[in-house]
């Protein structure tokens, strides 16, 4: 296999064009949720021994491209979600050197000294994933719990801490421990996406009691049509929960108890205005 010089962003670009060639298009985004194998390339990975072969077999039918930024925003990983093909999969690449989740925080070097490289190996991740791995789903567990326990928001930073924070106890060989902080890190949207699950089940099952809530607070809903009251459901929902959790479609079954609230609600007022209607004979 011939060695690639392309540096990531080229790869990602040349990844692009190919696609457009295969006739697959290819959409830009912000995000895509994960929902299937994750597969990391180098940007030294020759495309077509890698990227093109993957595109080939599972025949994605739409491609997601999305950017992975620090917080300063420097792009520092390219996405590729590969969907509506035999396997939806997710395809990153990267430079070896990886920034931290905090930028003021010292490198470390994860793979065994060579010389005076400073930064993250990247490699270090798929040569040790054996030992990484197994920790993933019981600090996702517990980070997820604290999350939730501590009214946490998709987007909050703490999120990319509570994961690492798991790596100060867990059983791993010391030399290993920087790295899996690393990788926690790195897998903090798992939080994410379960304070999004969490949080929208619950809007389902506490329905009623937000719309009471929304309406003891708002004014002037009386007479609104129902696609009125869905988005003051959602400005509402917005303030408190966050756009990501709090989207129309969602939100339906609180608009659905408002709507019901708001029924009850006028037919009281027209029996309080008038108590005993004639009967016509």
């Amino acid at each position: 296999m011939t060695t690639s010089t392309l540096t990531f962003h080229q790869w990602a670009a040349s990844a692009k064009t190919m696609l457009e060639e295969m006739n697959v298009p290819v959409v830009e985004a912000f995000y895509t949720k994960q929902s299937g194998p994750h597969i990391d390339f180098l940007p030294s990975h020759p495309l077509k021994d890698g990227f093109k072969r993957l595109a080939e077999v599972t025949k994605p039918s739409l491609v997601v491209l999305w950017p992975d930024t620090t917080k300063e925003g420097e792009i520092y990983a390219w996405h590729f979600h590969l969907l509506g093909g035999s396997q939806d999969v997710l395809i990153s690449c990267s430079e070896v050197t990886i920034p931290t989740m905090d930028s003021e925080a010292p490198t470390t070097n994860f793979a065994p000294e060579t010389g005076d490289n400073p930064g993250f190996d990247y490699e270090a991740f798929e040569r040790y994933a054996p030992q990484l791995q197994p920790h993933l789903k019981p600090a996702t567990d517990v980070a997820l719990a604290t999350a939730l326990s501590s009214g946490l928001e998709p987007g909050d930073p703490e999120t990319a801490d509570l994961m690492s924070a798991h790596a100060d106890h867990a059983d791993i060989d010391e030399a290993l421990r920087p790295l899996l902080r690393s990788y926690l890190s790195t897998r903090a949207y798992l939080v994410e996406d379960g304070l999004i699950d969490a949080h929208r089940a619950e809007f389902r099952t506490n329905a009623t009691e937000y719309a009471q809530k929304i309406l003891a607070s708002e004014t002037a809903l009386e007479g609104l049509k129902k696609p009125a009251l869905a988005g003051v459901v959602w400005t509402y929902m917005k303030r408190t929960h966050g756009e990501v959790c709090a989207s129309k479609y969602i939100l339906e079954p609180i608009t659905d108890e408002l709507w019901l609230l708001l029924g009850q609600k006028v037919k009281k007022s027209r029996i309080s205005a008038n108590p005993h209607p004639k009967i016509s004979k």
